[in-house]
C-alpha cells in the first residue's frame, strides 16, 4: 500500500527486502557495497541534495534466502512477475 501511495504521488520509491534482522544491517553488503554506505547515500541525496547517483539504484532490491545475493528489479510489478533485470 505504501509503495502504491508513493508511486501515485509521483515520489521516488526504493524497497530493500532482506533476510537478516535489523540489528545486522551494519554488516550487510549489497552487491559489493556496505549497506551503511547505501543508506548514507540516500540520506545525503534526499536530505542534502548531494548528486551521488543513488536515484539510479534499482527501485527494488531483494535478497535471496538461499544464496544471500541481491536481485534488482525496476518496479514492484517486475518483482511480482519474477522478471529479473540484473543479478548481483
Amino acid at each position: 500500500m505504501m509503495y502504491n501511495a508513493f508511486k501515485k504521488a509521483d515520489k521516488p520509491v526504493k524497497l530493500f527486502l532482506h533476510q537478516d534482522g535489523h540489528n545486522y544491517l551494519d554488516t550487510l553488503v549489497v552487491n559489493d557495497e556496505p549497506w551503511l554506505e547505501i543508506q548514507n547515500k540516500w540520506l545525503a541525496h534526499y536530505l542534502y541534495d548531494v548528486d551521488n547517483d543513488i536515484e539510479n539504484m534499482a527501485e527494488i532490491m531483494v535478497q535471496s534466502n538461499l544464496t544471500g545475493k541481491f536481485t534488482q528489479y525496476d518496479s514492484f510489478g517486475e518483482y511480482k512477475e519474477g522478471k529479473v533485470t540484473s543479478m548481483g
